[in-house]
């Protein structure tokens, strides 16, 4: 990749070299995908999570109390026990909570591709502990959806809808906890 450039030419030398300097592409095809998407870690990467709170000290801390953390012995079946207690109470906050988001997309008129849990790992979702989303607000590979997001009122109705998410899951979260329904679709 890359193309011929004169950097340094004189009589005495007569000398030209080859710099490799990168060139992009773009290509574009009309592409359907439009809407949302708000992604949670797949129940089968559970073990996995629950295994980065026992063997990273940091995460549980950020999580626990004190006196929790005074205990704190990773190899103690019953910190094993806390920790997978834990690690399912976050699952089902995000499931909530990535729900709750799309029920707000919903609301505005957005397409919504759902809640799912992510069957490929996303790091960013399982090296927490805590409640954790990605959310996917639209598809810059559709020119509508792109134009969408970059306006302001685009933005500002994206904005609105997840500050709305997250007071009502607040507010779930104070009021009556998490309640049994449906979990996002595995992908």
């Amino acid at each position: 990749v890359g193309y011929k450039t004169v950097t340094h030419k004189n009589k005495k030398t007569k000398k030209t070299t080859t710099k490799k300097v990168p060139q992009y592409r773009y290509y574009s095809s009309p592409n359907p995908a439009k809407g949302t998407e708000t992604y949670i870690w797949a129940i089968k990467k559970t073990s996995q999570k629950t295994g980065a709170l026992k063997n990273n000290e940091d995460l549980y801390i950020d999580s626990t109390t004190s006196k929790e953390l005074k205990d704190f012995n990773p190899d103690d079946p019953e910190m094993e026990i806390i920790l997978n207690l834990k690690t399912k109470q976050y699952f089902d906050r995000s499931a909530r909570l990535a729900l709750t988001i799309e029920e707000e997309f919903v609301k505005t008129g957005r397409p919504s591709r759902q809640a799912q849990q992510r069957g490929k790992g996303i790091w960013v979702l399982q090296a927490v502990a805590m409640p954790a989303v990605l959310v996917e607000i639209g598809f810059i590979s559709n020119p509508d959806e792109e134009e969408y997001i970059n306006s302001q009122s685009g933005q500002e109705e994206i904005t609105r809808a997840l500050v709305n998410a997250i007071k009502r899951y607040k507010n779930t979260l104070e009021t009556t906890g998490i309640k049994p329904g449906s979990t996002p679709t595995q992908k």
